[in-house]
């Protein structure tokens, strides 16, 4: 009965060492070879801008949930711009559509909504996120 019972203790703490053993280097292992079966594209580094000019070309001047920008396109259809939420008239997201095919979505949501939206879904404190984002409680996302 004692040796069955080392047997069993054997094969359990064998196991139990090889499946921890796996959960550390089987996610490394697969990042070395992600690294290296990556596409071409993933192994662009930025590099300067060849031209630093900027362009004189006519666009258009636009203001949509209290911020004003300037986009180099001159065909907005205001037709089929749509705001959002539909049913709120508060709204934080506009999107606007081109003639050329274009569309452009603009977000203004009050401070800390993302922030607070990812910790709700994750179910982690405000604190918890800050190693991973770089971002200390309160957090400050501005717009620039």
């Amino acid at each position: 009965m004692h040796l069955v019972r080392r047997i069993l203790i054997a094969v359990v703490v064998t196991l139990a060492i090889a499946f921890i053993g796996i959960a550390w280097v089987a996610p490394v292992a697969m990042s070395f070879y992600a690294s290296r079966k990556a596409i071409p594209v993933t192994r662009v580094l930025p590099t300067d801008l060849a031209d630093r000019s900027i362009s004189q070309a006519t666009g258009k001047r636009l203001s949509y949930l209290g911020h004003d920008f300037e986009v180099p396109w001159s065909d907005l259809d205001e037709s089929k711009t749509e705001l959002f939420p539909k049913d709120n008239p508060h709204k934080t997201m506009a999107r606007l559509h081109f003639r050329s095919g274009l569309q452009m979505l603009i977000i203004a949501a009050p401070t800390h909504t993302f922030a607070d939206e990812l910790t709700k879904e994750v179910k982690m404190s405000p604190g918890a996120l800050e190693p991973f984002s770089g971002l200390e409680p309160p957090f400050l996302i501005t717009n620039s």
